[in-house]
């Protein structure tokens, strides 16, 4: 077993801390530690006898998980809570317990007399009008353009560690698009699939994208005079826009 005369030490630059026996629960970092839970989660999601086949359209709750971030979708308070109630019991049952400092409440629509908390039983859960789910931003009105600009402000930051690497002139114009499909690209379209783009979306994107592009193929000399790429980007890069791979992945 992997708790069996299990010993271990923490390093400090050179120095060893004294030898830590491990009586309970998995050594951190151990292999098993997400496989044993996503069972035993399996197991309380199952327990606390919430529909899971099925969407949100043909039933009063939608209980998606991901590891142990559980996202309780509900028709109304009242199924929300019985929901909440059946798997906290259940989760306590296998020893979990719920977090209530990480966890938010969300009305998709907002009152004028919109609460702070939103109570069950001895937990307040904070009322918020946004919140990040598996890395996508969700909100109230479900805008999309709010997800659109914080992936583009996420794959910025890429751009500019890789900004030295676009612009050398010893990396091949092939690898320089290899980095941007692979460590940027996925980021800016991470979460795309449930994404409705406006004309708007679509222009902040592709204008995100020739800026990177520009950066790979460098300016142009029209005549004695430098500028910046424009049309040709795109004939130079040979692949589909942004926009376009959105829409087709």
């Amino acid at each position: 077993m992997t708790m069996e005369n299990t010993q271990s030490q923490v390093r400090i630059q050179s120095d060893l801390s004294d030898l830590i026996t491990t009586k309970k629960e998995l050594r951190q970092g151990d292999s098993l530690a997400c496989l044993l839970f996503n069972l035993v989660l399996e197991k309380v999601v199952r327990k606390a006898g919430i529909q899971t086949s099925g969407t949100i359209f043909c039933k009063s709750v939608q209980p998606p998980a991901y590891s142990d971030d559980i996202d309780i979708i509900a028709r109304s308070r009242t199924a929300l809570k019985e929901a909440f109630l059946s798997l906290e019991t259940a989760a306590g049952e296998m020893g979990l317990r719920i977090n209530e400092k990480k966890t938010k409440y969300l009305a998709t629509k907002e009152s004028k007399n919109q609460q702070k908390y939103f109570q069950i039983k001895n937990f307040n859960f904070e009322a918020v009008k946004s919140f990040t789910y598996l890395g996508s931003l969700i909100n109230v009105n479900n805008d999309n353009s709010a997800k659109i600009k914080k992936r583009i402000l996420m794959a910025n930051k890429g751009f500019y560690e890789l900004k030295r690497q676009f612009r050398s002139q010893f990396l091949s114009i092939k690898n320089k698009i290899k980095l941007y499909k692979t460590l940027i690209r996925q980021v800016l379209a991470y979460g795309s699939e449930t994404w409705v783009l406006s004309k708007s979306d679509e222009a902040i994107l592709g204008v995100f994208e020739r800026k990177i592009l520009r950066a790979i193929f460098g300016p142009t000399n029209d005549n004695g005079e430098w500028r910046i790429k424009y049309n040709e980007l795109y004939t130079l890069y040979k692949e589909s826009d942004i926009v376009t791979y959105i829409k087709i992945n």
